[in-house]
C-alpha cells in the first residue's frame, strides 16, 4: 500500500495544486467583480452628489436676491411702526435645499469607496447647507411670531433683520463652497 501511495503522490500533488489555483481564481474574479461593483457604486454617490449641489446651488442663487428684498422690506416696515402706522405682512423665500444624494451615499456605505480627502469636502459642504438650512427655518419661524404693539413688532422686524443678514452671509459662503466642489469637477474633466 505504501508503494501505490507513492506511487500516486505526484497525480494527487498536481490534483491538489489544480483545486488551491481554482479555489484562488475563483476568489480573485470574485474579489474583482466586487471591487468594479464598489466603483460603481461609488462613481454613482459621487455623480448624484453632483448633479445635488448643482441644483442646490441654483436653489439658493435664486433666492439670495429675494432675502436682499427681504431685509430691505424689513426696514421699511421697521419705519412705518415707529412712525405709527400699521405693518403688513412681509414674506421669506425658503430655498429649499437636498440633501438626499449625500445621505444615501452615505447609508450604502459608497463614501467608503471614494477619495478621503473629496469626502471630507463634500461633508463640510453639506455641514455648511444644514446650518443655513437651521437659520432659514429660525426666520421662518420668527416671522411667524411677529405681533403686540407697533414698538414690540418693530424690535422683533430689526431682530429678524440680523438674522437675514446671518442668513445672507451663510447663503454666500454656500455659495462658494459649491462653486469651489464644482469647479474641482471641471478641472477634473
Amino acid at each position: 500500500m505504501p508503494g501505490s501511495l507513492r506511487s500516486k503522490l505526484p497525480e494527487l500533488l498536481v490534483e491538489a495544486f489544480s483545486v488551491m489555483l481554482a479555489v484562488l481564481v475563483a476568489l480573485a474574479v470574485d474579489a474583482w467583480r466586487e471591487d468594479r461593483t464598489n466603483q460603481e457604486l461609488a462613481d454613482l454617490a459621487r455623480t448624484s452628489i453632483l448633479d445635488e449641489a448643482r441644483g442646490n446651488l441654483e436653489e439658493v442663487r435664486s433666492t439670495r436676491a429675494d432675502h436682499i428684498a427681504v431685509l430691505e422690506a424689513l426696514a421699511s416696515e421697521v419705519a412705518t411702526l415707529e412712525g405709527g402706522g400699521d405693518s403688513a405682512q412681509v414674506g421669506f423665500n425658503f430655498a429649499l435645499l437636498s440633501s438626499a444624494a449625500w445621505q444615501t451615499a452615505q447609508v450604502t456605505r459608497a463614501t467608503q469607496f471614494l477619495d478621503f480627502d473629496w469626502v471630507r469636502r463634500i461633508a463640510r459642504l453639506y455641514h455648511l447647507q444644514e446650518l443655513y438650512d437651521d437659520r432659514q427655518a429660525a426666520v421662518v419661524d420668527m416671522m411667524g411670531a411677529i405681533g403686540g404693539e407697533p414698538e414690540e413688532a418693530a424690535r422683533q422686524l430689526e431682530t429678524i433683520g440680523g438674522r437675514i443678514r446671518i442668513v445672507l452671509s451663510l447663503q454666500d459662503g454656500l455659495i462658494d463652497a459649491y462653486e469651489q466642489v464644482l469647479a474641482e469637477v471641471a478641472g477634473d474633466d
